[in-house]
């Protein structure tokens, strides 16, 4: 192969590469969603992720701008190509996070993974209050517009 072809194609992999794999080495705006037994609307404050090797760091703040359904958990939804490596386990923490509800009720807890319509989802467990359970089901509570809901995980990919 001439030079410029082997170029060629060294680009055209670099493109299929960004279309299918989150972007290596600097922080990148995702677009998350709020879900709680289906899509709540949110404004996204924040939204921002980092992926190092096969380490992927989120930070992300998210304001619930409709209701959610009462019983149900409430979780953060991110892109599927931050999907985490099989094997991944809900049963381990992977971050920290806090739930404001109406500015009233303020809750801490650590972040677990679950799967939710497909995309990875984490759920914030506050084990202190609830025994582990995964707030919007113990505590039993739906999302209201003005909620923020903020979480800082980090997993494998």
């Amino acid at each position: 192969m001439s030079d410029e072809l082997v170029k060629r194609v060294n680009d055209l992999q670099r493109q299929v590469d960004n279309l299918i794999k989150p972007e290596l080495g600097r922080w990148v705006t995702i677009v998350p969603s709020l879900y709680q037994n289906a899509a709540v609307a949110a404004t996204v404050n924040y939204a921002r992720a980092f992926v190092e090797n096969k380490k992927a760091t989120v930070i992300l703040k998210m304001t619930a701008t409709a209701a959610g359904t009462i019983t149900n958990n409430i979780y953060a939804l991110l892109p599927a190509i931050y999907t985490p490596a099989s094997g991944a386990s809900s049963s381990i923490p992977l971050g920290e996070g806090t739930y404001v509800d109406g500015g009233v009720f303020y809750t801490c807890g650590v972040f677990y993974l679950a799967t939710v319509t497909s995309l990875p989802a984490f759920g914030l467990r506050v084990s202190t209050i609830t025994d582990g359970n995964v707030i919007g089901t113990n505590p039993n509570i739906a999302v209201a517009s003005g909620d923020v809901f903020s979480l800082d995980v980090t997993f494998e990919i």
